[in-house]
């Protein structure tokens, strides 16, 4: 503090020094104006690929993320519904355009052999894959056919910019699981 207010009583003097010192100091004050610049603006830069990394590990928060129920209701279903009252709520609260269920069983199940003429592995990612789909839009799927009476997982697609699914898992017939997916983007 001494040394800072002689600085001061020697910078308001007369003496041909002051204007020398007057200079030094706007160098030394702008040089520490541009360092705590540049401190700032490599933190920002460095929290931001920090956000980004989150957003693309994690998803965007309050955008993106799953909603699991095991007990209750939600999305107008009901945990022990039985899959004709699962496929009525379908029918009557998802019957519109572009919206698809889909079903997925394993090529090796014992299912697989009943369930062929319902395939539909023309598209592309499924050509490899070790599971047959059967994807159709909802309003066109009249009555529980047998894709949806053998397999314990159905999908409704929901179109969307990004991923936004329901996924309804069933053990014994009974509805044990509904999960709300909504991603901007199908991660690994």
């Amino acid at each position: 503090m001494a040394v800072f207010t002689a600085f001061n009583i020697l910078a308001n003097s007369k003496f041909p020094l002051n204007e020398a010192l007057g200079r030094t100091m706007d160098w030394v004050v702008t040089g520490k104006f541009i360092l705590k610049s540049l401190a700032v603006i490599v933190l920002a830069i460095v929290l931001l690929l920090g956000v980004l990394i989150y957003i693309v590990g994690n998803g965007i928060p309050f955008v993106e993320g799953d909603t699991k129920i095991e007990t209750g209701n939600g999305f107008h279903f009901t945990i022990g519904m039985n899959k004709s009252e699962v496929f009525e709520a379908i029918k009557n609260k998802y019957n519109q355009d572009d919206y698809y269920l889909r079903v997925l069983w394993e090529k090796s199940s014992d299912v697989s052999p009943s369930l062929m003429d319902y395939t539909n592995n023309g598209r592309q990612y499924m050509a490899n894959s070790p599971y047959y789909e059967w994807r159709v839009l909802i309003n066109e799927t009249p009555e529980l056919l047998p894709p949806l009476m053998h397999t314990s997982r159905w999908d409704i697609d929901m179109p969307a910019e990004w991923v936004n699914s329901i996924y309804l898992e069933f053990e014994q017939d009974k509805l044990v699981e509904i999960r709300k997916s909504k991603w901007v983007f199908e991660r690994p």
